[in-house]
Parts: structure tokens; C-alpha cells; sequence
């Protein structure tokens, strides 16, 4: 019998709207729903992390950031690559089946899925931020042939994000390997495409356009 795997949610602390100040080697972090100041080390904050006001996610142990996110807005970006664990290839992960909720009337089904890493530029106080979006991983085989094919749960929006980022799904192709996202980072890096990333409310990215100019 194989050795189970249990897999655990990830738990937050703090979290919400906060004043971010630095003080020494040190993150404060006033947040404005009730006034709380928590002080995180430096190396306990993404490089990103910086002075202003902004949206803040933090361990259930509330000693280190887990998420900075800039205010709901609409901003000028580049795609910036796929995340990965520091000195490793991005990869998918598997998503388990969730039911509908009070908030969404949709069963979202067991998948794989990635996460989408993209910066923020031509903006004074948020150059260089970075901000993330998670998408599903729709890459198959395509029978008979040595390409990817788009399918199931999530690949509309995957072929709407490739369009965005300029690759030309009608005459290129994406060569198949188990983990295409090395090859598609750097291929979609090269495109360098300037990008409109608009923020909803707690910073989350919410839609990625392509940029008029």
C-alpha cells in the first residue's frame, strides 16, 4: 500500500486593509478595520513588500506575510512567469472537487491548476509590485500527434489569457510534455506584452487584458 498523502488548507491570520511603515529590520503593519500593529521581519515579507497602504494576508501565527496585494484599481502590467518554489520549474498542483456555496451557485470540479505571476509598471507607488492569478491547467495530448490540446475545466480562460499575452493560437502550437509551463513561460516572457491588470476589491486580480496602448 502507498504511503497517504493528507493534505491540509493553509490557514491565515490578520487580514485586511493595513498602513505599512518600516522601521529598522522590520514590516510595521497598522490595519484600519481596528487599529492592530503587528511587526514582521523583513525576510518574513515578499521583496515586493513596500511602504503605503495596501491589502495584507498573514500566517495563522500573524509573523509572516502570505499575501500583499495593491488597492482595487486598474493598472498597466507584464506577464512576469509562473510561480515555483525558489530553485525549481513552475508546475500544476491538484485542486480538489469543491460544492457550490452561499456565495457561488456552481459545483467547481476536482482539476489541476498553476498560478500566474504578473507586474505592475508606469505607476509611481506600485512599479515592480507583483500580483498573481490562479489558473486551471487544461493541457492534453493531442491524439496522435506530438502537440498540446485545450480542454475541460478551465480552458476557455486559458485560451482567452494566451490570446491576451500574444501567442497565436492559430498558427503556433505548444509542444506536449507532462509540464508544458517551463516551455509556455518562457515563450510568453519573450512576447513581453504590455498588459492591463484590473484589481477588485482586497487587491485580488480580477481581469487580464491586453493594454490598447
Amino acid at each position: 500500500m502507498a504511503v497517504p498523502m493528507l493534505k491540509t488548507k493553509r490557514k491565515y491570520g490578520k487580514s485586511g486593509i493595513a498602513n505599512v511603515s518600516q522601521k529598522n529590520d522590520m514590516w510595521v503593519l497598522r490595519f484600519e478595520e481596528d487599529g492592530t500593529v503587528i511587526n514582521v521581519m523583513t525576510e518574513d515579507a515578499p521583496e515586493w513588500m513596500r511602504k503605503g497602504t495596501c491589502n495584507i494576508s498573514l500566517d495563522e501565527f500573524n509573523t509572516k506575510v502570505m499575501s500583499i496585494r495593491p488597492p482595487a484599481g486598474v493598472y498597466f502590467g507584464k506577464f512576469k512567469g509562473f510561480w515555483a518554489k525558489e530553485g525549481e520549474e513552475p508546475i500544476y498542483r491538484e485542486k480538489a472537487y469543491q460544492p457550490k456555496t452561499d456565495r457561488r451557485d456552481w459545483d467547481i470540479p476536482a482539476h489541476l491548476e498553476f498560478t500566474a505571476l504578473f507586474t505592475i509598471i508606469d505607476n509611481k507607488d506600485w512599479d515592480g509590485f507583483q500580483i498573481s492569478k490562479s489558473y486551471a491547467y487544461p493541457f492534453v495530448k493531442y491524439p496522435d500527434t506530438d502537440i498540446c490540446a485545450l480542454t475541460g475545466w478551465g480552458s476557455k480562460k486559458m485560451e482567452g489569457l494566451l490570446n491576451v499575452l500574444g501567442f497565436d493560437l492559430m498558427n503556433d502550437s505548444i509542444p506536449y510534455t507532462e509540464n508544458v509551463l517551463p516551455w509556455l513561460q518562457e515563450e510568453l516572457v519573450k512576447l513581453d506584452t504590455k498588459l492591463v491588470l484590473t484589481c477588485a476589491k482586497g487587491g485580488w486580480l480580477n481581469k487580464v487584458t491586453a493594454s490598447p496602448v
